[in-house]
């Protein structure tokens, strides 16, 4: 009576803000009681609150039954009220979505319209592949309705039934084609909706409807139909070039007479996609689009400039013209607008126009903002180095340029920057002692060290000290250099850049010193660094007495780092000095001419590190296709592994000493001989090539070794080229504001009045790539596999079994059987007559044979016997010859036995005698043949006679024994319901209960052998040798909690007597074993020859999410000798779980959690090979579960682990071998761990 509607919820929620969840759980429970009701308008209205909660995130899974229910109602309201709350809330794991579905296609043919009309939508929202198989007939049935309403919706909802069900396809598509041709606009667009939405899985499938379609497209003026067709063109267009001809005069008058944006824009699609080479409409549609965005509406210039992009895929040349309308765009307040123009820029770059477009996209870049501004940057650096710099004619404006990128503030694309500033270095040679100047620079700019952030601008900053290093060639001031990447606040830069500047400092300080002696290495350089050869600086021995006191003034700042990489390589630096220090120290004691040979000897060392061999660029992938040589085999060990010494049970400490002392002495020797090959730096000539001969056949020979090129052009000691991995991390950071972007000009450079002519610039295109590697750039490109539409060919004629399933009811199919049974018994009793028939005529064929023959020859002739027909056909049937039988006109050897004559006629009296002759001999054989037909004739009749006799007498034996059964089953039915008014049946349902409550009681004080025998999985082993085998069992136990009983099995397998069998464990944190009087786990003692015996111990488990391990071993004494061997039990999750029996009742309260309790899910599908009830058996043993209820495709069972923690199965059948297992648990560890025992169960 007061119960509370929807708009009482909605108000009730308003007015309860602060206590919102408060009130809503109140509702929540008022609306469960409601749902117990009868009265189903009151549960009517409680779905729809509930689907209002639902909306608000509430989940309402547990009422999926009462929303069939109120689905079932024969109000229109109310169902339409539970159709809601089923396209709200089912989906393709709701269980109760199979009992919708006759009540989906009792709706489908309902008399009302829109009860159909709300079920086809349903079928459309929960849709799942069972639904789909079962109601994809009805769905093609209710196609011909007489309705255009039903008909609209049973097209529509046929794509959602392709999706779950592609067989139903190949047969129900050509009354989805028949919808083309409806009379009714809705249809007819329903149907083209979903042919174009098919089309995009397989267009090739739909080519045959394009007369059908082209017909639509003149003759219809709806202008969503018409997008939709004209969308379907473009997927067949393609396929089809004939088809664009056809085409060009329908969309042509469409683009220039349509005022609809959106049916223009489609028509544009669609020549862009599928009408490409045809020039003059792509020029019209770029006249189109051009209006677009000049239009002063943003989504109108977003889809202008996006179709402009897709057009300038196909004709660059043409969108080419319209630049400045493009740049014009970057104006626009639009972010959207401003990104989609700087992509149709790529297209637009030509050599002639980069410097001007990027000197506008940097004019741009001086007031943009947050993302738009890293874009700007991104885009300035794809224009400049897309296809190999193909654009660019002046590479020092272009470094130039990158320059002046780092001044933006607060980009994020510095590591951007510096893989550009490498990248042009590295390739284009005439440019490295711009670069390097460049570089410089960097180096010296105290911005960037000013907010040192990894991921920042900062990132160029390792471009800059990789630089310098590599090409220390080209410096002009190689202390200031030094100092520079010195300075005591490069501390504060990220790891990465500081590791860069360590290994560099040591390439600039060899190039000076290898430069004041005059010992740099030739290596092969390029034409165009011919000119710059003699523009190298000279560099004197103060400038390396400078550099040599900054480094050791310096780098002890970096050895203190606490980073790991820098703190190493600064001390390898400081080492490198000091060995410098080492040599010099000693050529200065020698002679004035010694003094020169060792200083040059120990510069061209240092130099040769780093400066030997140019260095070339390298493919991405060389280090894949690095190919496996013949006869590598990568499993086989290098060295065979050394011979284990036997375990001895000496003290652990012992032990651990003398392997720290062996270990120690190795380590001592080890740092000896590494000091004394350090320091041993003089060494012969024949010894050095001695070395470099061994070195270079070691190259050679090693597969992962790149090679160079070019052949070297000095013969001085080569050593490995460090490799240097760009970083990847980017991030903002902060420039004063002195800093603003100079456009620079392609002429005039900064720090330069003339620009010196040169050659055309050569670029390094070519990458390195390892010996035998195979050139293939599609080598990790994975290959894409269509669905199942995808793979369908209408073409081809239907088979006999692609037929849509009719689903019938279950009496329907009983019927049929019972009809085909019966028509099988009656073949089998009509067979049996005959056989018995002819047995009958077998047995008197011998009496009357002549009467047989005269009888089938009444049938006709194609039964007679050869001689009888001869006979009539020679007009002799009344003839004596007619009297023989078949077995005496077998007998007759020729016509001579017979005497006939077929010529003239005889005289009257032979005949007359002739006959009168014939007569006396044949008149006793018909008198005696006359007497055994009548004999025959009467026998006949009375075994007629006496069969309906018989048959009679059954009939009447049945009826009366029928009746008597009836007469007796009334009287027991009297009888039980005159005891049942008397109390007996009361008394006896109590005395049954009382019985099953003592066998429960029983049951759980104390569990039945038989029962935990069924479910007790075979022993596992603990030991199998040729002495001793042991097995164990582990069971939870019932009556206390948080214990096992661990069952051992132990068998005696040799000839001998074994005495003191023990059992150990080492307890662990969670599993504790109980321990006996002598300190083991398990004594069992003495074990004769061939005897097996049994032992018992109890563990104490404290966690049960996890399977335990608990290492041991068994002791045992064999002839004398004591024998110990190590072992393992293993305990796995479902040995912690105990049979609980619980009714369906409790079940539902634990999953629903009205119990209070908290149940976390996991899952798993598993396949299996035997059928569903097998696969629950085998679940429910190996789980220690008790089975709730088991149906035919869905099961629930029970457990409950010996610390209490709930276990709840739901096993589902998911057709082809596969189940699904869902386990809610109160402790999730415990589910999970459960659900990867099933797992490994069935693999």
């Amino acid at each position: 009576m007061f119960e509370k509607s929807l708009t009482d919820l909605v108000r009730g929620i308003r007015n309860n803000k602060k206590n919102e969840a408060k009130y809503i759980s109140q509702a929540i429970q008022e609306i469960k009681e409601e749902l117990k009701s009868i009265d189903m308008d009151k549960k009517a209205v409680a779905i729809q609150k509930l689907t209002y909660l639902q909306m608000l995130g509430y989940d309402m899974s547990w009422a999926a039954f009462n929303v069939v229910e109120v689905m079932s109602q024969t109000k229109f309201t109310a169902k339409r009220i539970g159709y809601l709350a089923a396209c709200q809330s089912f989906h393709e794991s709701t269980d109760v979505v199979v009992l919708a579905t006759s009540l989906i296609r009792k709706d489908f043919t309902s008399a009302n319209q829109y009860e159909a009309g709300i079920s086809i939508n349903c079928l459309a929202n929960i849709c799942t592949p069972d639904l789909a198989r079962d109601l994809a007939s009805d769905l093609v049935s209710i196609m011909n309705s007489s309705k255009p309403y039903i008909r609209k919706k049973a097209a529509l909802v046929m794509y959602k039934v392709f999706l779950k069900f592609p067989d139903s396809l190949r047969p129900s598509f050509p009354k989805l084609k028949d919808k083309l041709e409806d009379s009714d606009p809705a249809v007819i667009s329903s149907a083209v909706n979903v042919i174009c939405e098919l089309a995009r899985k397989n267009p090739k499938n739909y080519l045959s409807l394009a007369p059908t379609l082209f017909k639509l497209l003149t003759s219809n003026y709806n202008n969503w139909m018409l997008i939709k067709i004209i969308k379907l063109f473009g997927a067949l267009t393609p396929l089809e070039p004939r088809l664009a001809k056809k085409l060009i005069d329908p969309l042509s008058n469409i683009i220039n007479t349509t005022p609809a944006m959106s049916l223009l824009y489609e028509c544009i699609q669609t020549c862009t996609v599928g009408m490409s080479e045809q020039l003059p409409i792509i020029k019209l549609c770029i006249t189109k689009l051009r209006n677009f965005v000049e239009d002063s509406d943003p989504n109108l210039k977003y889809l202008g400039l996006l179709a402009l992009l897709n057009i300038m895929k196909i004709h660059p040349k043409a969108v080419a013209e319209h630049r400045d309308l493009v740049i014009g765009c970057l104006d626009d307040e639009d972010v959207t607008i401003r990104l989609r123009a700087l992509d149709l820029l790529t297209g637009m770059v030509s050599k002639r126009n980069l410097p001007d477009i990027i000197k506008k996209l940097l004019e741009h870049l001086e007031k943009a903002e947050g993302s738009y501004r890293d874009e700007l940057v991104e885009k300035i650096v794809s224009l400049c180095s897309q296809n190999a710099y193909a654009h660019v004619t002046d590479f020092e404006w272009y470094l130039t340029v990158l320059v002046q990128l780092t001044h933006v503030h607060g980009t994020s694309h510095g590591s951007l920057l510096a893989a550009q500033l490498l990248d042009v270095i590295v390739r284009v040679t005439i440019v490295r002692r711009f670069g390097v100047q460049q570089m410089v620079g960097l180096l010296r700019e105290a911005r960037l060290l000013s907010n040192p952030v990894a991921g920042g601008v900062c990132e160029v900053l390792y471009a800059a000290a990789w630089t310098v290093g590599e090409f220390a060639r080209y410096l002009e001031a190689p202390a200031e250099v030094i100092e520079s990447l010195l300075q005591p606040r490069a501390v504060a830069l990220p790891s990465h850049i500081q590791s860069v500047y360590m290994q560099n400092v040591l390439k600039v300080f060899s190039y000076v010193v290898a430069a004041a002696h005059d010992v740099m290495p030739e290596v092969e350089r390029e034409e165009e660094e011919e000119e710059d050869e003699e523009e190298e600086a000279n560099v004197s021995m103060e400038t390396v007495d400078e550099a040599d006191e900054l480094m050791n003034t310096r780098l002890p700042l970096f050895t203190h780092s606490p980073h790991l990489e820098v703190q190493e390589r600064a001390c390898f630096t400081l080492e490198m000095l000091k060995v410098y220090h080492n040599v010099k120290d000693n050529v200065l004691a020698a002679t004035d001419d010694e003094t020169a040979d060792g200083a040059s000897q120990i510069a061209s060392e240092l130099a040769s590190l780093f400066f030997e061999e140019q260095l070339n660029p390298v493919a991405p992938r060389a280090q894949k296709k690095v190919p496996i040589p013949e006869g590598l085999d990568l499993n086989t060990p290098i060295n065979e592994p050394e011979a284990e010494e036997e375990e001895t049970f000496f003290d652990d400490g012992d032990d651990e000493e003398v392997s720290n002392k062996k270990v120690s002495k190795i380590y001592e020797d080890e740092s000896e001989e590494e000091e004394e090959e350090v320091f041993k730096v003089k060494e012969s000539p024949e010894e050095r090539e001695r070395q470099k001969r061994a070195r270079m056949e070691r190259q050679a020979n090693n597969p992962y070794m790149l090679q160079s090129r070019s052949p070297r052009a000095t013969a001085i000691d080569d050593f490995n080229i460090p490799v240097v991995t760009l970083p990847q991390n980017l991030g903002p950071v902060v420039v004063g504001k002195e800093d603003s972007l100079q456009v620079p000009s392609p002429t005039a450079r900064g720090g330069r009045n003339k620009k010196k002519p040169h050659k055309a610039i050569r670029i390094q295109k070519d990458e390195e790539m390892p010996e035998g590697a195979v050139a293939s750039d599609q080598e990790d490109d994975a290959k894409s596999t269509g669905d199942a539409l995808s793979n369908i060919n209408l073409d081809e004629p239907l088979g006999a079994h692609e037929a849509l399933p009719v689903s019938r009811h279950r009496t329907d199919i009983q019927r049929e059987k019972a009809a085909a049974a019966a028509a099988e018994q009656q073949k089998l009793e009509e067979r049996e007559r005959r056989r018995k028939r002819r047995e009958g005529k077998e047995g008197k064929e011998g009496s009357e044979r002549p009467s047989r023959e005269k009888r089938e020859g009444k049938e006709g002739r194609s039964r007679r016997p050869p001689q009888e027909g001869l006979l009539v056909d020679l007009g002799l049937e009344n003839t004596p010859l007619a009297g023989l039988t078949a077995s005496s006109y077998e007998n007759v050897g020729s016509p001579a036995a017979v005497p006939l004559t077929l010529g003239e006629p005889e005289p009257e009296k032979k005949r007359r005698s002739r006959r009168e002759g014939e007569e006396g001999d044949h008149r006793p054989r018909r008198e005696g043949e006359e007497r055994e037909r009548r004999s025959r004739r009467e026998g006949e009749e009375g075994e007629r006679k006496s069969r309906r006799e018989g048959e009679e007498g059954e009939r009447r034996s049945r009826r009366e024994g029928e009746e008597g059964e009836r007469r007796s089953r009334k009287e027991g039915e009297r009888s039980e319901r005159k005891k049942r008014e008397e109390g007996g049946e009361r008394s006896s349902r109590s005395r049954h209960e009382g019985e099953r409550r003592e066998k429960r009681e029983r049951r759980e004080a104390e569990p039945t052998e038989a029962a935990s025998a069924s479910r007790r999985p075979k022993p596992k082993p603990l030991l199998e040798s040729t002495d001793l085998n042991v097995r164990y069992d582990v069971t939870a136990s019932t009556t206390e909690k948080g214990k096992v009983n661990i069952l051992f099995f132990a068998e005696n397998k040799s000839d001998t007597d074994l005495s003191s069998v023990e059992i150990f464990f080492t307890d662990s944190m969670s599993v504790r074993v109980a321990k006996n009087g002598s300190g083991s786990n398990c004594n069992i003692g003495t074990l004769q020859a061939g005897q097996r015996a049994k032992a018992e111990a109890t563990a104490t488990v404290s966690n049960v999410s996890t399977g335990q391990r608990l290492k041991g071993f068994i002791t045992y004494n064999y002839l004398g000798e004591g024998r110990r061997v190590e072992t393992a039990l293993n305990l796995s999750c479902s040995t912690f779980v105990i049979v609980q029996e619980i009714n369906k009742e409790q079940f539902a309260n634990i999953l629903t959690g009205e119990t209070g309790l908290t149940l976390v899910l996991n899952s798993t599908r598993v396949r299996s090979s035997s059928d569903f009830l097998t696969t629950v058996n085998t679940i429910v043993n190996a789980l220690h579960v008790h089975p709730v209820q088991v149906g035919p495709t869905g099961a629930s069972a029970y457990g409950k682990s010996i610390l209490g923690h709930h276990v709840a199965l739901l096993i589902k059948d998911r057709g082809e071998n596969n189940t699904s297992v869902d386990i809610k648990s109160s402790d999730s560890s415990l589910g999970s761990s459960l659900i990867q025992e099933i797992t490994a169960l069935f693999k």
